[in-house]
């Protein structure tokens, strides 16, 4: 990984359009484009993120080699979204820096109703008996992690996206990067 690219998000809080869901959107076409393209050396992060209180931040920060950011910056898949986007150009990755492994990270406890239906459809039973196994008194385990809000292209069902950045490490691990520009193994991205 040797360049970025940094998209801001821009709000439009008259509108109603925060800078969560400009990058919600963004990603929902991004991971489109990636598709498309059927590229896996590309890879992202979120540098302003927080995890308290959770935040995407506004940057979405494209790391890849120039070439193929090139591409994907001249592509067609974000012009809807332009009016509320800033790109920089393709930039060097600075000299100095650390990195991190940037994954997709599955709660195990989102809620007791998601962990009920999950039981019914793995079991086959019935929703009486998924829930006189899982009781109302399950402790559900809070998740502090930034997420996207993406829609599924199989289900169009909506789901949350959530991004788990790794521990900061002195020596980078290369790999591959999944569709949503997420490591699928212990491939590392700078972080500066």
């Amino acid at each position: 990984m040797d360049h970025h690219i940094d998209i801001r998000a821009i709000a439009e809080p008259d509108l109603g359009i925060t800078e969560g869901a400009v990058l919600s959107a963004l990603v929902q076409k991004l991971h489109l484009a990636l598709v498309d393209l059927d590229c896996d050396d590309i890879g992202i992060t979120l540098p302003n993120h927080r995890n308290r209180p959770r935040t995407t931040g506004n940057i979405l920060r494209l790391h890849g080699p120039r070439n193929g950011l090139h591409t994907l910056a001249e592509g067609e898949w974000h012009k809807r979204l332009s009016s509320h986007l800033e790109w920089t150009d393709v930039l060097k990755i600075p000299a100095t820096t650390g990195h991190r492994v940037v994954r997709r990270a599955r709660p195990k406890h989102a809620n007791v109703e998601q962990l009920r239906a999950r039981r019914m459809r793995r079991h086959g039973i019935t929703y009486e008996e998924a829930r006189s196994a899982i009781p109302d008194t399950v402790k559900q385990k809070p998740i502090h992690l930034p997420y996207v809000q993406l829609r599924s292209r199989t289900t169009g069902q909506p789901f949350s996206l959530f991004i788990h950045h790794g521990p900061i490490r002195k020596i980078p691990e290369s790999g591959r990067f999944n569709t949503y520009g997420l490591s699928d193994g212990n491939a590392t991205l700078p972080w500066f």
